[in-house]
């Protein structure tokens, strides 16, 4: 990121935070969070795919960032959530 921008992560960072008022981290954070919300709404990966797509060094450290956001582990959240979303393959 650094070489893209031409700055320091130290300037980038600081920027980063002070306009959206969290840290480049938890905010990468929250977005695969998102992202693993998703994949269990379309539940056409188990969470070990999930995991390696996302590049996790375990399903036990996927399982505590997604708790840590959400409050619950990945498992109770796809026994709560809507199932309002079809699998990407029934589009058509």
């Amino acid at each position: 990121m650094s070489n893209s921008l031409g700055k320091n992560y130290g300037t980038i960072s600081h920027a980063f935070s002070s306009e959206e008022s969290t840290t480049i981290e938890k905010y990468a954070i929250l977005l695969r969070v998102e992202y693993i919300k998703a994949q269990l709404e379309y539940d056409e990966l188990s969470l070990s795919e999930i995991a390696t797509r996302l590049q996790y060094s375990s399903l036990s450290h996927l399982s505590k960032q997604f708790k840590g956001v959400t409050g619950i582990t990945p498992s109770e959240y796809k026994k709560v959530l809507p199932k309002s979303r079809r699998p990407l393959n029934m589009l058509i």
